[in-house]
């Protein structure tokens, strides 16, 4: 009997907005597409300016959407089709009412809709790349309990320790005790500023090993990409810090990825 295909599933989680997680997701979805690596795009963080709308999709112009792959596992999968190696689930036009009741069946069940509705899919796929609301509740614990990786940016201020504190929290309380994934810290909006120098410093200290190695800095060529629904390795922005950046951090998720997975 041939053995099923597992995708790589990962997912980009912070409970604090404003750190640039859909930045993260939007060049690591544009990064394995350079790769050559089949990925699903699961878009599960709907706020005005969220990773459908930068991968050019309008969430409200589609009938299928991460509501529909968490809670109607009887309607047929119909992910958007991006490209040859791009699939996207967009977000949630209504995700006050799909975290009510995702809430009320993660009572009951547990937070294993995600992760039933993933596994039903993973075998068209290399990657499964889910992008997280912050905020925490129902569907963040699904999102933790669906992915065996967790990419966490955590922004160079003076709230990057809390970051890390609260998301800390929230995998006690999701895995109590249980297994957790594998979680690495991405720094984000660097700069040589003071304050962006001691908040590295303090982020190199606590997570050591559970640090990516890029930093990605503050940098205007990453908010056109998302602004003008672009990627970021388009020729375009090719003189800007940020692509480079970003590039470093895909070709080390791959690595590690694939350490972690042979």
């Amino acid at each position: 009997m041939t053995e099923q295909r597992r995708a790589v599933r990962a997912a980009v989680v912070m409970p604090k907005g404003g750190v640039g997680k859909t930045a993260t997701a939007a060049a690591l979805a544009w990064g394995l597409r350079e790769h050559k690596k089949r990925t699903l795009v699961v878009d599960l963080d709907p706020q005005m300016a969220d990773l459908s709308l930068v991968l050019g999709i309008d969430k409200l112009r589609v009938s299928y959407t991460s509501r529909e792959l968490m809670l109607h596992p009887e309607r047929e999968f119909a992910p958007v089709k991006l490209d040859e190696y791009l699939d996207l689930v967009p977000a949630d036009p209504d995700p006050v009412l799909t975290e009510m009741r995702l809430g009320k069946e993660t009572m009951v069940s547990g937070p294993v809709k995600l992760r039933r509705a993933l596994d039903k899919v993973e075998d068209r796929y290399d990657f499964v790349l889910c992008d997280c609301r912050p905020g925490g509740g129902a569907v963040m614990a699904n999102t933790l309990v669906a992915c065996g990786h967790i990419i966490a940016p955590v922004q160079l201020t003076r709230f990057a320790a809390s970051c890390i504190v609260e998301l800390s929290t929230i995998l006690e309380e999701v895995f109590e005790g249980q297994a957790r994934p594998l979680i690495r810290y991405l720094p984000t909006f660097w700069t040589s500023d003071k304050e962006s120098e001691e908040a590295l410093a303090f982020v190199e200290e606590k997570c050591r090993e559970a640090l990516y190695e890029a930093r990605i800095p503050r940098a205007v060529a990453i908010a056109r990409s998302m602004a003008e629904a672009a990627s970021l390795f388009d020729a375009r922005f090719k003189d800007s810090k940020g692509p480079d950046a970003y590039r470093v951090f895909v070709q080390e998720f791959l690595a590690r990825t694939e350490a972690a997975h042979v």
